[in-house]
């Protein structure tokens, strides 16, 4: 199971690029808002806004991310900023500082807190409220900010901007005080709508102690797998790659947590058929049935295991179950049965 584990991290992480970034402090204006009649002090202060440059291994920057400083050692960040990197700095002012580690997060928020090996930034201030129709600004790394307003607000806080923004994540939104109501998250392509985590005064972290970037993707990794997505997900790849042996053990143990979940049973049919176990796939494949008595898929496999044993007679009652659903796929599958019912072998 070692072999998989490590397979598997390779499998969900392959796609990401090894980077290297740096928080890069940019200077904003006095007036950060200068032609709309306002200036607010937390975007016009240089030193509580945080712009991340990704960089790959050859050095060279390939995006951005953000994060907004929560006290004079610590930037607010979204949960993924460290998917894919080696290594982490913070540049402020030509210096260099290196960030020492993850120290907090919100996992409802899908918050994270990153510690700074110096001190001396601004903290940013927060809001207490948020209300629909608020008026509300995004800072941008280049400096100024893009306005917007607040069109709905449920786990994210829903904003229709003036126009398209830089899909940079982690960028800080202000109310009209220069107080931050929270931090861009994903953003709809080709639309003036961008999506932001709820970020409030009084926000609370859990303490994750001090863990480097390659223990908190380690940490981070064990839980996904261990949570119930995880786990399916898991069943999905082990099956997608033949190791069906492996998905049978993963499927018992879902089974053991969900004993009344009708997909658990049919993927356990596929796992046990494909391993020539025809017996316990038909018990699979029945248990799926019971639990699912308006599926029809089911009964085209055990048509298929039947015939497979030999058993011509069990075969064509499940060729009249399938008959009996009203459904051009259910028809065609039946069709698809009774051929290898009448020559007497599987496919």
């Amino acid at each position: 199971m070692r072999n998989v584990r490590r397979k598997f991290s390779s499998y969900i992480l392959c796609s990401c690029t090894l980077m290297f970034l740096y928080l890069v402090h940019l200077p904003v204006p006095t007036c950060a808002l200068e032609g709309i009649g306002v200036c607010t002090n937390a975007l016009a202060n240089e030193r509580s806004i945080a712009i991340i440059q990704i960089y790959n291994q050859k050095g060279k920057v390939i995006g951005k991310e953000a994060g907004v400083f929560i006290s004079e050692d610590e930037v607010l960040t979204h949960y993924y900023v460290f998917s894919g990197v080696e290594r982490a700095l913070l540049k402020s002012e030509g210096k260099e500082f290196e960030i020492k580690g993850i120290c907090g997060r919100n996992t409802e928020k899908k918050l994270l807190k990153i510690k700074i090996g110096g001190n001396g930034f601004k903290k940013a201030d927060f809001a207490k409220e948020i209300r629909e129709n608020q008026e509300v600004f995004i800072r941008l790394p280049e400096g100024g900010a893009l306005k917007g307003k607040i069109v709905s607000i449920k786990d994210r806080i829903k904003i229709e901007t003036d126009s398209q923004m830089p899909k940079i994540r982690g960028l800080p939104v202000f109310n009209k005080d220069g107080q931050v109501l929270g931090i861009i998250e994903f953003f709809i392509r080709d639309k003036n709508y961008v999506y932001a985590i709820p970020a409030l005064e009084g926000i609370s972290f859990e303490d994750t102690g001090l863990l480097n970037i390659k223990e908190w993707k380690e940490k981070r990794t064990a839980e996904w797998m261990e949570s119930d997505t995880g786990k399916r997900q898991i069943i999905v790849y082990l099956m997608g790659i033949g190791e069906y042996e492996k998905a049978i053990i993963k499927l018992k143990e879902l089974i053991k947590e969900h004993p009344e979940e009708e997909e658990v049973y049919f993927k356990l049919g596929v796992c046990y058929g494909k391993s020539e176990r025809c017996r316990e796939a038909i018990e699979a494949y029945k248990k799926y049935n019971s639990l699912s008595p308006d599926d029809f898929k089911a009964h085209y496999n055990l048509g298929i295991l039947y015939i497979s044993m030999a058993d011509i007679k069990t075969a064509k009652k499940e060729y009249e179950f399938l008959k009996g659903f009203n459904s051009k796929e259910a028809i065609v599958l039946s069709e698809r049965l009774l051929k290898y019912i009448e020559k007497g072998e599987n496919p």
